[in-house]
């Protein structure tokens, strides 16, 4: 790394960005204070990248799923976001005609539509003000 002054920075600028695109760093002071640090782009990237790593890694040691298994969860999680997109309850009993095997919305279901439990499609109208 090499250091330079604020005066020098702005004179030799090009000089210096084309040292850093050779992967160099440089640092550069203020009377004798370091005020700045040139990198590569891709390094302070990647710094920036493995600091957010080791701050998830951190914030999960510990942490555990108290014994249940994470494919149960996982299936419990899917069945739920499946219902909620076929607008009904995930406990509810699939009373929905058209949701069966292969049909998730209906024939004509588009946007604004969906599907009702008799397995008409109704136009979905917006609330009133």
């Amino acid at each position: 790394m090499i250091t330079v002054g604020t005066f020098e920075a702005k004179t030799h600028l090009s000089a210096l960005l084309e040292r850093v695109a050779g992967g160099e760093e440089v640092l550069i002071t203020r009377h004798g204070k370091a005020i700045a640090r040139l990198v590569p782009a891709a390094a302070a990237e990647r710094a920036r990248i493995d600091a957010a790593i080791a701050g998830l890694k951190s914030a999960r040691a510990g942490v555990t799923l108290g014994g249940m298994d994470w494919k149960n969860l996982r299936d419990v999680g899917r069945r739920h976001d499946d219902a909620l997109r076929n607008d009904r309850h995930p406990a509810e009993p699939d009373r929905c005609r058209n949701a069966g095997a292969g049909a998730s919305r209906g024939a004509g279901a588009g946007p604004g539509r969906r599907p009702d439990h008799s397995g008409a499609v109704g136009k979905v109208l917006p609330a009133s003000r």
